[in-house]
């Protein structure tokens, strides 16, 4: 995971590039020193889970978009239940989801597990819409999506 390195560490992670001002066309006064300083995790640096898992978490966050939104793609306005003692029970439909009363229809919604991200929809279209959607807000946030590894969508996975 190619992490931000916290702010308070970046100043010690760096080199000094003094010696290269000259060929990167940087002019320095006589004190002056010219320090490049990492950004994100360096290699072999191992973040801890809490901050692996925090920055995901917020990057869902960003990708989920505001719910409200009815260009949002992952849209929904209400938790609905669907339990089996309940007079409207359907059993082709989860015991709770999420409804969009615009468009009339199960929600589509995100699932992850560690860094593999799945997208459920009501429709084929809605599910690739979805996945583009996600691919491309992950991708603007500097995160992998290995889109070799997505099959396209289906009712029935592995098939």
């Amino acid at each position: 995971m190619n992490h931000m390195l916290d702010p308070k560490l970046r100043q010690y992670a760096g080199i000094d590039a003094t010696m290269l001002a000259d060929k990167l066309g940087i002019d320095l006064k006589e004190e002056q020193h010219l320090i490049l300083c990492w950004k994100r995790a360096l290699m072999s640096l191992k973040s801890s889970p809490y901050n692996c898992i925090r920055v995901y978490l917020w990057s869902e966050d960003i990708i989920k978009g505001d719910r409200h939104d009815i260009s949002n793609p992952l849209r929904w306005d209400e938790v609905r239940l669907n339990l089996p003692d309940m007079t409207s029970y359907k059993p082709a439909l989860p015991k709770v989801y999420k409804f969009d009363k615009v468009n009339d229809k199960l929600a589509t919604a995100i699932y992850s597990h560690v860094d593999d991200v799945r997208t459920t929809a009501a429709s084929k279209e809605a599910c690739d819409i979805t996945s583009h959607t996600v691919a491309a807000k992950v991708n603007y946030l500097g995160q992998q999506d290995a889109a070799r590894k997505r099959d396209s969508s289906s009712k029935t996975p592995g098939v």
